[in-house]
C-alpha cells in the first residue's frame, strides 16, 4: 500500500497521472459552477490551468470543457 501512495505522490505512473489530472479537472468544474452561480470572471484561473494535464483521456475531456 505504501508503494502505491509513493507512486501517487511522485506522479510516476499512468494511474497516478490519471488521479492527479482528475483532481485538477474537478477543480475546473467547480470553478465553472462558481463562476456561473456567483457571476464571477475566473478567466485567469482557466488560462493558468490550460496545458497542465498529462493523462490523454483527461486531456480530451478538458478540451471538451473549455
Amino acid at each position: 500500500m505504501e508503494s502505491l501512495w509513493l507512486e501517487y505522490g511522485h506522479d510516476t505512473s499512468e494511474e497516478a497521472h490519471l488521479v492527479h489530472d482528475l483532481d485538477k479537472c474537478e477543480m475546473i468544474q467547480q470553478a465553472m459552477e462558481y463562476e456561473a452561480s456567483d457571476h464571477k470572471q475566473l478567466d485567469s484561473f482557466f488560462n493558468t490551468s490550460r496545458g497542465i494535464f498529462k493523462h490523454p483521456q483527461v486531456q480530451s475531456w478538458v478540451e471538451g470543457i473549455y
